[in-house]
């Protein structure tokens, strides 16, 4: 890997800048339910419908979690450096055997206290 700490300090800067951006923003976040929602001595996996870009900068501020996203974003100017640099996984939606090797890779290499987050339906629209 041509930046091993990107995986821990990515997932941290982008959790702070998400507070910083809540908090400009005047997003109010309240929780509801068990306080703990992740056991710090095992990893978690959050699964959830993506609706809007605030969904990933609460995610990211409330539990500091590294996403899944399609591969394309890579691509995307500026944005793709910024998810690579943030410790995001990109998986290759095209081929199902890449989607499973993915998933493989993800649990036998998810560490205690990561939160990682998959957004299923893979994509956003109207």
């Amino acid at each position: 890997m041509m930046f091993p700490l990107r995986r821990r300090i990515g997932p941290w800067l982008v959790q702070q800048l998400s507070w910083l951006f809540l908090r400009v923003a005047r997003v109010e976040i309240r929780r509801s339910g068990p306080r703990r929602a992740m056991d710090p001595r095992h990893p978690t996996l959050i699964l959830a419908n993506h609706l809007s870009f605030l969904d990933i900068i609460v995610l990211s501020a409330v539990f500091r979690a590294v996403f899944v996203s399609k591969e394309e974003v890579l691509g995307w100017p500026v944005i793709g450096t910024l998810a690579w640099l943030s410790g995001i996984r990109f998986l290759d939606r095209a081929r199902m055997s890449r989607r499973i090797s993915l998933l493989k890779h993800l649990a036998a290499h998810a560490t205690p206290g990561e939160a990682l987050c998959v957004f299923p339906q893979g994509t956003t629209s109207s």
